[in-house]
């Protein structure tokens, strides 16, 4: 598989706001996720109350783009 750009960084915040403000459940952010092919184990790493629903969403985003930066 070919090498993906990096998501642009208003594109990225925007998902993110969508992230907080769409989806009122956990579970739903969590489904969307994993839905879209987001590892479990990637996931569950950042889901802990400490973190809000757009901190998890942007440390899941940073992290699939730090490992697509390995490739």
């Amino acid at each position: 598989m070919g090498r993906i750009d990096p998501l642009p960084a208003t594109v990225q915040s925007a998902a993110v706001s969508a992230c907080r403000d769409a989806l009122h459940w956990r579970d739903d952010l969590r489904a969307v996720f994993l839905t879209a092919g987001v590892p479990a184990p990637l996931y569950d790493k950042y889901d802990h109350l400490g973190f809000s629903k757009a901190k998890l969403a942007r440390a899941v985003f940073n992290e699939l783009q730090e490992r697509d930066s390995f490739r």
